[in-house]
């Protein structure tokens, strides 16, 4: 069974003020288009007011799709060595956070792969949803 982790309160404010994400307009709604999804992974396009939901592990993300354009250019973007943090497992991680809070996310090399991977999938499922309805 797996748990999510889910923000409230205090950690809702804390991780606006660090990836800027809309977590207090979060989707709730059971309308969703999965764009991509793993056996650990999945993200997801609402029908009705277009969040994007990545769900990977136990972490859960919202994002308006400004936010996950800019979520996914940060992930392009990530070069070797911002994989500077050691996990207490012993691999090198790049911490995802800005100079406002002590917060972040942590993600291995191998991490960001796999998400990279989750949203070149749905780019592409997304442009052939797009062809094929566009007429």
């Amino acid at each position: 069974m797996t748990s999510y982790l889910v923000f409230s309160g205090h950690l809702r404010y804390y991780f606006r003020l660090i990836f800027n994400f809309t977590f207090d307009n979060m989707c709730d709604t059971p309308d969703h288009l999965t764009l991509s999804a793993t056996d650990n992974a999945r993200l997801t396009r609402c029908k009705i007011c277009n969040m994007y939901t990545l769900i990977y592990n136990n972490i859960y993300l919202a994002f308006s799709a400004g936010e996950f354009h800019s979520f996914c250019n940060t992930l392009e973007n990530l070069s070797d060595y911002e994989y500077n943090k050691v996990h207490p497992n012993g691999e090198a991680h790049v911490l995802l956070k800005n100079s406002v809070s002590h917060m972040g996310i942590s993600f291995s090399v191998e991490d960001v792969q796999k998400i990279k991977a989750l949203i070149h999938e749905a780019k592409l499922y997304e442009e052939v949803f797009s062809i094929l309805y566009r007429s």
